[in-house]
């Protein structure tokens, strides 16, 4: 018989206090898919563990403000501006060739 591990579950605001966001930002992210959680009545309840991966994932994918987009070159003066990051070499990417263009290789390795 194997036993199972407990689940430790957070709440939203716990979950917002812990990555240091706001609790509506949590609830968007949770509605867009972005944070795996269950919902609980009105609410949602969010894996511990979950929540330690994204904090995980996203401190490894943070941008640097006054960087140069991988794919088009513009220096953008904010870090929001960056949505991902070259699959070849790790360059930054912007929202706008990242989305609109649905670039995932910068500039350099394309050559």
């Amino acid at each position: 018989m194997k036993f199972l591990k407990k689940k430790t579950y957070m709440s939203v605001g716990e979950v917002a206090d812990f990555l240091g966001l706001d609790p509506a930002l949590v609830s968007r992210m949770i509605e867009n898919g972005e944070l795996v959680a269950e919902k609980v009545g009105t609410g949602y309840k969010v894996e511990q563990s979950v929540g330690e991966a994204y904090k995980t994932f996203a401190e490894k994918s943070s941008f640097e403000a006054n960087s140069d987009c991988g794919g088009c070159g513009w220096r953008y003066s904010s870090k929001e501006s960056f949505r991902g990051r070259c699959t070849k070499c790790g360059a930054p990417l912007c929202f706008d060739c990242w989305i609109r263009l649905g670039k995932r290789i910068c500039s350099d390795c394309e050559k």
